[in-house]
């Protein structure tokens, strides 16, 4: 591996304040204040030590915040405390169509740091950790990992949480047509699964995620 590669990125993603326009439910912006930091207090507990380890890189990162000065204050201070960087800017075009297009945009937007790092593990802390024995796992044993749900016969991923080579996860970046994603409201969890079974179909299916992740759309709580 070149010398000046780092090994894992771990990404806490965020949209802490999506506009008022979107075509999907969502939390008030002062709710998810409060389930991020939350959420960030919850991974730190359990895997704060792993921003002292060599090669692995934490960061913070939203589309909604003008930039890393503007972060909710308690956030803020959270992630200066835990040595997370930060990574925010107004990059959110096609987030308000379809959630899947706005990551896609943001990690696009961000190659210059994800390419920087053999992998990236990526969290969205308004989802809860249970334990940590998932991240753990990923952190010895790198691998493209995924939680893969069934709806109805439906397969695809859960992609609240999952670990994939930044290489991949940037040539699938590439590969999407975002206005077509959006026009034909394809989800970027039957998109990524579909092209990982395409092109990396040896990647590792987990049973548990170990975590809680709150629908919206239903009101619910549910355990991965």
């Amino acid at each position: 591996m070149d010398k000046n590669i780092r090994m894992i990125l771990v990404e806490l993603r965020s949209s802490i304040f999506p506009p008022e326009s979107v075509d999907f439910p969502i939390n008030s912006p002062g709710d998810r204040i409060d389930q991020i930091e939350s959420g960030i207090i919850n991974f730190v507990e359990k895997l704060g030590e792993i921003s002292k380890k060599d090669n692995i890189d934490l960061y913070f990162s939203d589309n909604t915040i003008i930039d890393d000065f503007h972060i909710p204050e308690k956030i803020s201070e959270l992630l200066k405390l835990n040595s997370i960087r930060t990574s925010c800017k107004i990059k959110n075009d096609f987030g308000p169509k379809n959630k899947g297009a706005g990551l896609i945009e943001m990690w696009l937007s961000n190659i210059e740091i994800i390419e920087k790092y053999k992998w990236i593990i990526y969290f969205e802390p308004r989802t809860s950790l249970k334990d940590k024995s998932f991240i753990e796992e990923c952190l010895e044993f790198p691998d493209n990992r995924f939680k893969v749900l069934n709806e109805n016969g439906n397969l695809h991923f859960y992609t609240g949480l999952f670990m994939i080579e930044s290489k991949i996860l940037i040539e699938f970046c590439r590969s999407v047509d975002i206005n077509d994603m959006i026009n034909k409201k394809i989800c970027i969890e039957k998109s990524l699964k579909d092209f990982m079974d395409t092109r990396y179909p040896y990647s590792k299916y987990e049973n548990k995620l170990n975590i809680i992740w709150h629908d919206v759309t239903q009101n619910r709580f549910i355990e991965f």
